[in-house]
């Protein structure tokens, strides 16, 4: 959390050059300020206030399992995902309370890495463009004014076009539709800022996946 205020500090003194602020605040300002800010959202969100919409940025990455094969010859290897996800988030508040729900849609987008691993056929790509769209419905708790925490199911839909390389190696990966679950932590680093990190696991031939993304609330 230490960390998360001093980002916080760090951007209050940025935008402290507007007309706006008549002197760049002090740490403890800072923190004081963004505290303050963030119990009367945490007081609004639990009194019963409208849903709260949120945008969201976030680095997404992951592997999957590989299948390769060239005539009657197979192989494995792993693939790996990474890119941008762009969301929209909103929260369902139980009234009077501090948790709820909250739904997601996002459009992905990225480049993969695949190689074969077996040794026996050879399959090395890279920089291969993919896009996809996730979806989820999570159930979140507040434990302060400053973090929360949100867990819930994940669909994931993803397109992708494996080149054939060498004397006719192909391969396959994971599922171009994909179910899994996924974990968050959030904390504030400005008022109606959230810093997002995600860990989670897809289920049909996929290992871990994780997330890091910045929100804003409105």
């Amino acid at each position: 959390m230490f960390l998360f205020k001093r980002l916080a500090f760090l951007w209050i003194c940025f935008i402290s050059t507007s007309s706006a602020f008549a002197a760049t605040p002090s740490f403890e300002e800072a923190e004081a300020k963004i505290e303050a800010e963030s119990a009367k959202i945490f007081k609004d969100d639990s009194a019963g206030m409208p849903q709260r919409w949120m945008v969201s940025v976030a680095y997404v990455s992951w592997q999957e399992q590989m299948s390769l094969t060239s005539g009657a010859t197979s192989d494995f290897g792993f693939a790996d995902f990474s890119g941008n996800a762009i969301t929209l988030q909103r929260k369902f508040f139980a009234p009077e309370s501090h948790h709820g729900f909250l739904a997601e849609g996002g459009l992905l987008y990225g480049a993969m890495t695949a190689a074969g691993a077996g040794g026996v056929l050879s399959y090395n790509v890279s920089n291969i463009s993919w896009t996809g769209v996730e979806a989820s419905v999570k159930y979140f708790y507040r434990l302060s004014a400053q973090a929360s925490v949100a867990v819930g199911p994940l669909a994931l839909s993803r397109q992708v076009s494996y080149p054939t390389v060498g004397t006719g190696t192909s391969g396959t990966s994971g599922a171009s539709v994909n179910f899994g679950g996924l974990l968050e932590a959030r904390a504030f680093l400005w008022p109606r800022g959230e810093l997002i990190l995600g860990i989670g696991k897809l289920i049909q031939n996929a290992a871990g996946l994780w997330s890091l993304g910045l929100g804003y609330s409105f």
